[in-house]
């Protein structure tokens, strides 16, 4: 019996690894990108300035310098990288603006696509900055949480139409016309950012910010 027992747990333990190691690589390399201490990915992208003509600015629309990402709600990363983008785009002294683009990892997160349209949605309303923080903030509670618990807390004038609005998936176009841009200069991963000619997979450092675009973070 102590022989089936100790094979038992060798056998527990061995799942427990292998379980580990496909969530690790269905993470880091599906999707989503490595830790934070890890290089980025980076490659160039041509006509790399079209790719801000579309989604949701947050910063002066007519700053000089735009970073376009391509993000996903439900993506930890992402929802890291917010706090130290914004702080960027704030003390640019409008020199630099985010450009915001929907990129929902389906094959990886449940809620991705849905809060994406929720978020445009919200935008319908002029709320989807607000909205967008909310999401991020709360992202734990994604599949927990309604839209409109969202939207209350974003302060979306009437939560109701919002409702309406995702259950009818009404701005799913928007969000497949985001995924097929990214799709077009071979997006996969979040968060992906492209400025200054140059796509990266993952955060670029504080050093390659500076040095990409010339102000201080």
């Amino acid at each position: 019996m102590q022989k089936i027992a100790n094979i038992a747990i060798v056998i527990m333990a061995t799942c427990v690894i292998v379980l580990t190691g496909v969530v690790v690589h269905r993470e880091f390399f599906t999707g989503l990108v490595a830790s934070p201490g890890m290089g980025p990915i980076m490659r160039h992208v041509d006509h790399s300035e079209t790719l801000a003509d579309a989604g949701h600015v947050f910063g002066l629309a007519t700053a000089p310098i735009k970073i376009v990402e391509f993000a996903d709600f439900q993506c930890p990363f992402c929802a890291a990288a917010e706090e130290p983008l914004r702080s960027m785009v704030q003390h640019s002294q409008g020199r630099v603006a985010l450009v915001y683009r929907n990129y929902p990892l389906t094959q990886l997160h449940r809620y991705a696509l849905e809060a994406a349209i929720a978020a445009e949605c919200a935008s319908d309303q002029g709320r989807f900055a607000a909205y967008h923080d909310a999401l991020y903030h709360f992202q734990d509670s994604l599949g927990v949480w309604t839209w409109s618990k969202y939207a209350q807390i974003a302060a979306v004038a009437d939560t109701l139409r919002l409702e309406d609005c995702v259950s009818h998936q009404r701005t799913l176009s928007k969000v497949q016309r985001d995924r097929a841009v990214g799709d077009s200069i071979h997006v996969s991963a979040t968060p992906t950012f492209i400025a200054g000619g140059e796509l990266f997979v993952g955060m670029p450092s504080d050093s390659v910010w500076r040095a990409l675009l010339g102000v201080d973070r």
